[in-house]
């Protein structure tokens, strides 16, 4: 049997098309994109009208914010993750977490990372295992 397959993990929105993909997606919400930083716009950083948003650092592979739920008196630091491939790559993304950790401990809230480290127990669990560096 004879075909192509092609998997894609997410979507690649050009930054022109961004406000037009927000508007028919989530037209109330509000959002931060590190296009500035890299130039598919790799992290978006959505949330809805009842939440306070304040942007703390942005990088090609970070968007730090501090959020603020007033309904609830709720605070905490969110920082959205998309790391690079590499191990190389990825060695930024550690030290600019360490950095935030440092300028921001003084305000003492709790802080939640997520998103796509990037990163896997076994070479047989990344698709293209042999393009990486391990």
């Amino acid at each position: 049997m004879q075909g192509t397959t092609k998997k894609t993990s997410g979507r690649k929105v050009q930054e022109n098309n961004h406000t037009r993909c927000m508007n028919a997606a989530m037209p109330t919400w509000n959002s931060l994109t590190n296009y500035e930083f890299h130039h598919l716009g790799r992290i978006w950083f959505c949330w809805s009208n009842d939440v306070i948003v304040t942007k703390l650092h942005m990088s090609a592979q970070v968007i730090t914010c501090a959020i603020q739920i007033p309904s609830t008196g709720e605070q905490f630091i969110c920082s959205a993750i998309y790391a690079f491939n590499t191990v190389g790559e990825r060695m930024t993304l550690w030290e600019e977490l360490r950095g935030t950790k440092a300028a921001y401990r003084h305000l003492k809230l709790p802080w939640i990372i997520l998103g796509d480290f990037n990163a896997t127990l076994s070479s047989s669990e990344h698709s293209r295992a042999m393009d990486y560096e391990r």
